[in-house]
């Protein structure tokens, strides 16, 4: 393999929303509580050193099952995925979401997680993707807050979308770079 296609990829979730007859930290809710499971907004990813990030969203309804459809179809080209947590989160959200929308995928994928080969490899400060790009000279995430995602999830704002899919797109990118300087440190995932 001459020139892997290695696939960078970073996803932005949605809160679960529930039922609660009151507040505080020991709370049970079950499963009949839940109004509205948790999904994924936004998905981002762009191939290894080329310049163009893609965007996939969620549609107006908040389903996700087509973005899901066409991400699926990207992430079967790649030879390896690289996102950070994705080992626990990002890649176990996109099967989740795909198996409760009847979708199919690959039973395994190979994925460099950045965030396991930080904490394995080095002694970082914060193994936090934003934490990690700053303390290797790459840059930041880009600011954001909680209100956002209300915005996304509760009023439908177009434009509190689109905040959150240039955030997720940074996220991306950030992410190429943290990848490129950790590539080294990690046994390949693929034969090259």
């Amino acid at each position: 393999m001459e020139n892997p296609k290695i696939l960078i990829y970073d996803i932005e979730t949605s809160y679960l929303i529930a039922k609660s007859w009151r507040i505080g930290w020991d709370i049970q809710l079950n499963h009949e509580d839940i109004i509205s499971p948790k999904k994924i907004i936004c998905i981002s990813y762009k191939w290894l050193d080329e310049d163009q990030v893609y965007t996939l969203t969620w549609d107006k309804n908040q389903d996700d099952k087509f973005m899901l459809e066409q991400f699926i179809e990207v992430m079967n080209e790649a030879d390896l995925l690289v996102a950070h947590n994705g080992d626990k989160f990002d890649l176990k959200w996109i099967k989740t979401r795909a198996i409760l929308n009847g979708l199919t995928m690959l039973p395994n994928y190979n994925q460099f997680d950045t965030l396991k080969v930080a904490k394995k490899k080095f002694n970082f400060d914060s193994n936090k993707l934003n934490s990690l790009g700053k303390d290797l000279g790459l840059g930041e995430k880009l600011k954001t807050e909680l209100g956002l995602w209300d915005a996304v999830i509760l009023k439908k704002d177009k434009e509190a979308l689109i905040r959150m899919c240039t955030y997720c797109e940074q996220d991306v990118r950030l992410l190429e770079g943290v990848y490129k300087k950790l590539a080294n440190w990690e046994l390949p995932k693929y034969h090259h």
